[in-house]
């Protein structure tokens, strides 16, 4: 069993790829004092790297920034090997395909020492694929954060077929350590917990969407004005609870398990094909087009920042 670096044991991360969510990490790491490193393929993208953080420090200053958090401690170069020189945990960004994932794991595992904690921030895909051809393959993990990332909390982290349980282990240090709040998953599973929820979720707001019931708007307001009001302080399983009353869940079952059922019998199953994706941008363009996009982007992230602040107290 290898002893990993983890928790205040890493000054310095290295980043492979910075794109949105990336850049999110970049920003993230920067705010609670670490030196980090991106390895970008394109040199001209340094500058658009630099820009996104430059955007998102604002939010982080409302959070609270380690006493020696410096964004000018970002560097960017388009050398994996030279951008990873040094560091003391890695977290992989690049895109959502298996074949580049898997050359990319390699890579890095070859640049880094045995005892470097590989993670990866991929939404959907395998880390026993991911770290099949590795020398050290122990040291693979998932860490999958919820965008925007310099901002929500939640890492997921699951170890691949060859990962030792001591590297997920480490990976959960380090990340409570920065602030995040990660869950363990006991296994494996495609889109892994909170993209799974989501996209539940989601798959029955377009079946709304598409059966008539209400518009996009409305269809966002009901969510948001109602579970995710509750679900942002207790998810479903702690509110249905309270909702039994001093009978708790039990209680609650038994009063509504007969219409729940009813309800799941009922949900749709869309199909993402050309007519529905159509249909969704065109209604969604047309249902929010009152603010511009980077608007409701910062506004989505000044309300995220007041939550987050509320919810500390």
């Amino acid at each position: 069993m290898t002893a990993y670096r983890s928790g205040p044991a890493i000054k310095r991360v290295g980043l492979v790829a910075g794109g949105y969510v990336g850049a999110g990490w970049a920003a993230f790491l920067l705010s609670r004092g670490l030196e980090v490193r991106v390895y970008m393929r394109r040199p001209e993208a340094a500058d658009e790297l630099r820009s996104a953080v430059q955007t998102m420090w604002p939010d982080l200053v409302q959070i609270g920034l380690a006493a020696d958090a410096d964004p000018s401690r970002l560097i960017v170069l388009p050398s994996l090997d030279a951008a990873l020189e040094g560091c003391d945990f890695v977290q992989e960004n690049a895109p959502e395909n298996p074949a580049l994932k898997a050359k990319l794991y390699q890579e890095i595992d070859a640049a880094v020492p045995a005892d470097v904690l590989i993670a990866s921030s991929t939404s959907s895909l395998s880390i026993t694929d991911m770290q099949a051809h590795c020398t050290h393959p122990q040291r693979c993990v998932l860490g999958h954060p919820f965008t925007p990332t310099h901002l929500m909390r939640l890492v997921e982290v699951v170890g691949g077929a060859q990962t030792d349980p001591a590297a997920v282990d480490a990976a959960i240090r380090t990340y409570e350590g920065w602030g995040k709040k990660p869950v363990r998953l006991n296994r494996e599973i495609f889109g892994h917990i909170g993209n799974r929820l989501a996209s539940a979720l989601w798959r029955e707001a377009v079946n709304l969407l598409l059966e008539g019931v209400a518009s996009v708007e409305d269809i966002d307001k009901a969510l948001v004005e109602g579970p995710g009001r509750k679900w942002a302080i207790a998810g479903p399983f702690e509110s249905y609870h309270l909702s039994g009353g001093k009978g708790g869940m039990s209680r609650f079952l038994d009063s509504y398990s007969a219409g729940i059922q009813r309800r799941w019998d009922d949900l749709g199953a869309p199909r993402l094909d050309a007519t529905t994706k159509d249909r969704i941008a065109s209604q969604v363009e047309q249902g929010f087009s009152r603010a511009p996009l980077a608007e409701r982007e910062a506004r989505r992230g000044a309300l995220l920042v007041a939550m987050m602040r509320a919810l500390d107290t």
